[in-house]
């Protein structure tokens, strides 16, 4: 025996199927909103990535003997006659009973 299909039966079946569509195409938005926001990330790594090399650059320049030496004899800075230490006891600590 053949059984008719039920009109109810073809609408259930288009609904999943443009349910399904639309879920696709949701996964596909998403994936390509998040390949953007990666590419925007990368860029914004690369520029910090640069302005850290530099800041890197200009740190190790200012600690470069000519320039520490330079900038003490600006600052009018001169060599101490005599150099004394500050003796520091051990430290006291109050242990717990």
């Amino acid at each position: 025996m053949v059984m008719d299909k039920s009109p109810y039966l073809n609408a259930f079946f288009l609904i999943g199927i443009v349910a399904l569509a639309f879920l696709y195409i949701g996964q596909i938005n998403q994936a390509a909103g998040a390949g953007f926001k990666l590419n925007e990330l990368q860029a914004s790594m690369e520029t910090l990535r640069i302005a850290n090399q530099q800041l890197e650059y200009r740190a190790a320049e200012n600690r470069a003997m000519h320039n520490v030496s330079r900038r003490v004899s600006i600052l009018g800075m001169v060599r101490p006659s005599e150099v004394s230490y500050v003796s520091v006891e051990p430290p006291t600590v109050a242990l717990s009973q």
